[in-house]
Parts: C-alpha cells; sequence; structure tokens
C-alpha cells in the first residue's frame, strides 16, 4: 500500500467526521436524549439540594447522658434523641470526643453540662446550646446551672469545621470530571481492552489529586499533620467515584454518565453530613448519605483530622464496597458489551475505522492484482 492510497484511505475517514450540517433521525435522537438529561440533571439539582438543605431538623441524634432514668426518658421520647444512658461524665465525654455521641448532658452535684462538639456539625452544637440547654433548665429545680461545655472547639482556620467535606467534594468532583474528559476525548464506551487502559488513566489521576488536593489544604491551613491518611483516604475516595463512572460509561454509554452525576453529585453532596450533620437531614438524604461515597469520605477525613482516627470502619467499608462494585461493573462490560446510548464520537470512530479497513483492503487487493 503506497502513500497516495493510505492518504486517500484516510480522507475518506476523516470525510465521515466533517460535519456537513445534515440533521438525521440519530443526530436528533441524540439531540432529544442530550435536553432531557439536561433537564433531569437541573431539576435533580434543585429538589436535591433545596428538598434536603431547606429544612434542618433533629431526627434521633445520637446523645449521650449520663443522669437519672426519667431525663433519659424524657429526652427520648420526642425523637429527636437517640439517647445512650452512660454511667459517668468521663463516659460520656469520651462518646463525645470519639464521635459516637454528637453531644451529651450530664447531671452533677454542680448542675447540668451540655457537651458540645463544634467539628462534629456546628448545626448540632449551636441547636443543644440554644434549645436543648434551656428546656434543661426549664425542667431542673430551680436555681440548678446549665453550662454548655465545648469538647471539640473548631479551631481558627476552620472555624465552621467544613473542611473535611470541602475535600471531600473537591476529591470527588475531580475524578468524576476526569472519567468524564476520558470519555470526551476517547469515547463515551471504550472497546475491548481500552477499558482498561481508561482505568489506569482514571487511577492516575486518582493519585495526583490526592497528593496534590491534601497538599493545597495543607498550604491553606486546615487539616494539618495528618497527611499520609487523608492522602490514602482521597485516593480512596477518588477510585471509587472514578470506578464506578467508567463502569457505567462502558455498560450504558451516556446514560452511564447522566446517572454517575445523578448518585455523585446531586444526591450524593447534599446528603454528606457537610453543610448539615446527617441526623438533621430529612427522609432518604438522611438514610443514604453515610452509605454514598462523599458521605464516607467526608466522614472519615472528620475522624481522622478531628476525633483521633475513630470510627473508621464504616467509611472505609463505604469507600471499598464502591471502588469493588466498580470493578464488577467494568468486568461485565468487557464481557457482555450491552449497546448502551453512543454520541456522535463514537459512531464518528466507528465510522472512521472501517472507512479506513475498507481503503485499506481495497488498496491491498489493487497492489496484489
Amino acid at each position: 500500500m503506497n502513500q497516495s492510497d493510505k492518504a486517500s484511505a484516510l480522507d475518506n475517514a476523516l470525510s465521515i467526521i466533517a460535519d456537513r450540517g445534515n440533521i438525521d433521525r440519530k443526530s436528533l435522537t441524540r439531540g432529544a436524549v442530550v435536553i432531557v438529561a439536561a433537564m433531569i440533571v437541573g431539576l435533580g439539582f434543585v429538589w436535591s439540594f433545596v428538598g434536603g438543605l431547606h429544612q434542618p431538623a433533629f431526627h434521633k441524634v445520637p446523645l449521650a447522658v449520663a443522669g437519672p432514668p426519667a431525663l433519659s426518658q424524657k429526652l427520648a421520647s420526642g425523637g429527636q434523641f437517640a439517647v445512650t444512658r452512660v454511667d459517668s461524665r468521663q463516659a460520656a465525654v469520651r462518646r463525645v470526643d470519639d464521635h459516637s455521641a454528637l453531644g451529651g448532658v450530664v447531671v452533677g452535684p454542680q448542675g447540668i453540662d451540655v457537651l458540645v462538639a463544634p467539628v462534629a456539625g456546628l448545626t448540632v452544637s449551636d441547636a443543644l446550646e440554644t434549645d436543648l440547654a434551656p428546656k434543661l433548665s426549664a425542667l431542673a429545680p430551680p436555681g440548678t446551672p446549665v453550662r454548655v461545655v465545648d469538647l471539640k472547639p473548631a479551631p481558627k482556620n476552620d472555624p465552621l469545621g467544613l473542611s473535611p467535606f470541602f475535600l471531600a467534594l473537591s476529591v470527588m468532583i475531580g475524578n468524576y470530571i476526569g472519567s468524564v474528559f476520558f470519555a470526551l476525548a476517547f469515547g463515551v464506551k471504550p472497546v475491548g481492552r481500552r477499558v482498561w487502559w481508561r482505568l489506569a488513566g482514571v487511577s492516575v489521576i486518582g493519585l495526583v489529586l490526592a497528593l496534590a488536593e491534601v497538599a493545597v489544604v495543607y498550604a491553606i491551613g486546615p487539616l494539618q499533620g495528618h497527611y499520609v491518611p487523608l492522602v490514602l483516604g482521597s485516593v480512596l475516595l477518588g477510585l471509587s467515584v472514578s470506578y464506578i463512572t467508567v463502569g457505567l460509561q462502558s455498560l450504558l454509554g451516556i446514560l452511564g454518565t447522566t446517572i454517575a452525576i445523578l448518585v455523585f453529585v446531586i444526591l450524593g453532596n447534599p446528603s454528606s453530613g457537610g453543610p448539615v450533620p446527617t441526623p438533621l437531614l430529612p427522609g432518604i438524604w438522611r438514610t443514604v448519605g453515610p452509605y454514598l461515597p462523599e458521605g464516607a469520605g467526608t466522614d472519615f477525613f472528620r475522624n481522622v483530622v478531628y476525633f483521633g482516627g475513630h470510627n473508621l470502619t464504616r467509611p472505609l467499608l463505604v469507600m471499598f464496597s464502591w471502588l469493588t462494585v466498580g470493578v464488577l461493573f467494568v468486568l461485565a462490560s468487557v464481557r457482555a458489551r450491552p449497546h448502551g446510548l453512543q454520541m456522535k464520537d463514537d459512531f464518528d470512530r466507528q465510522q472512521a475505522g472501517r472507512a479506513i479497513a475498507t481503503g485499506t483492503d481495497q488498496a491491498d487487493r489493487r497492489q496484489a492484482a
């Protein structure tokens, strides 16, 4: 096959990709899908963010109580608190310190102490101070002092205690965008073994982003002193998001990308427990939040930095589970290869590949003749 034949085959392939301005049925279908997907994403954003965050309310907020049984029963009766009775002040303090309770009440001879931990959620600690403390004062004998004791004050460089959430959000968005950029550059549905190269590419993105984003957080100020565990958690969170995204794209094409953004961004962001602690969220957001990657990542980072590394089992299991499911999706896409909805670049590449192959075969036959 001489150079002119090769050039002819290439020109033929490029002519397929060139947009001649024609609108066929496939183009109309893809356009309609894009419009519907944009509407779903837009409506999903407003429903999830407004519905999940507009009216925080206590729903079984874990509370450690060292005091009379009657007080524990009173606090648990309204459904606002999930009360755990403890035997001593030290036990109540320990449960707040290790993040197994978001607050505590200790009744002693010198009065009543309300234990709060702002780094676990400023909304909760403020409500315990402004609402619970006056109620306890009204229930106690006249003249009983009620004090608010801040066990876990927020550091000056993170006064709202939101840096763990923002780190988790940045890791999740960065890795999701990396997976989408690969789809834009090389097609939504990687073919054959190329899906493994896609996984290798997003793995590199996950590692580099983890190293760089935690370094940026260090440079700005918050979350210092835990670089290695934060990087490891960021890698796990990033890969759990990107592997799922690649698997969904490989299985379902552009529909997989839409599902990923619905789960990870639209539902995962408001339910993560960052802006509003999970026990204050309504319905579905309170239920699924801790079991989505961003919620698990936020809990992991917060517990590492502010709670001495306690209660890491659940967030680690959640992120590992999402990572495993992503790998299974990729394996399923390689073996089953169902026809997900493809976009224009996928069709163009397929047609161009066939054109090159056809042109090469014709040139070889002419040369053989």
